[in-house]
């Protein structure tokens, strides 16, 4: 009797482990991402749906081929551009880049490509805030709105007569350039003064780098047409 009931816990011990162990492994069975192949990453880069972001998300995430986290990489760089999503590949194989050096060559490669796809980080706003008109101070203002923390450079590259091109003495400005810090804020208003001496059409071309960081940078270009009289003008901005 007692060997019985010594065999009936024993049996009960197994009974539970055995079920305890089969769901696990069925729960880490289904949690697993898919095992893909190369032609199935090139499947899926034939075929862009979002939905296949995530699959090759978790094929670089988790694989242990290098080859095949390449592939993955590549396919999924291509689809995020088809389907505009590209700021969220960049934030995501920037954060792959810090953590996998194995393929980190690949990443840059494909990180260089999706930037140049990403819209300008810089939004800029150009405005005549004073009357135009001849002597009297007119001040461009410049509204910075960016999506990265970085530091930029306006420069008043070229201040030109029109319709002639030649360059003018007849506007004057107390400083060729001016640097905003845009480091702790995403917004700002920078007002860049004028003065225009004596009626006529002029043409002005101003120049903004934006850095970001080290090795980021991009330049923007903005035009103005003025067309000063006495007591008014107009302006047009390119």
């Amino acid at each position: 009797m007692r060997y019985l009931k010594y065999f009936c816990v024993i049996l009960l011990i197994a009974f539970f482990i055995g079920c305890s162990g089969g769901g696990s492994s069925a729960d880490n069975k289904e949690n697993q991402p898919p095992q893909l192949s190369v032609e199935d990453i090139k499947k899926l880069k034939a075929n862009p749906k979002n939905e296949n972001i995530k699959l090759l998300k978790d094929v670089i995430s988790t694989s242990k081929d290098p080859k095949l986290k390449e592939q993955a990489v590549l396919a999924l760089t291509d689809i995020s551009i088809k389907n505009d999503s590209v700021s969220d590949t960049v934030e995501y194989l920037e954060g792959i880049a810090k953590k996998d050096k194995e393929i980190l060559s690949v990443i840059n490669a494909a990180l260089d490509l999706l930037r140049e796809n990403l819209p300008p980080p810089l939004k800029i706003d150009i405005a005549i805030g004073s009357p135009l008109k001849t002597g009297s101070k007119v001040d461009i203002n410049f509204s910075f709105t960016t999506t990265k923390s970085s530091q930029v450079y306006l420069l008043l590259k070229s201040k030109l007569s029109l319709p002639d091109k030649s360059f003018s003495k007849d506007i004057e400005t107390d400083y060729p350039s001016t640097f905003i810090d845009l480091t702790n804020s995403k917004s700002t208003t920078v007002n860049f003064p004028i003065k225009v001496k004596k009626e006529g059409i002029y043409g002005l071309k101003f120049v903004i780098i934006q850095k970001v960081g080290r090795l980021e940078s991009y330049k923007y270009e903005k035009y103005i047409l003025l067309n000063v009289k006495e007591n008014t003008g107009l302006y047009k901005i390119y």
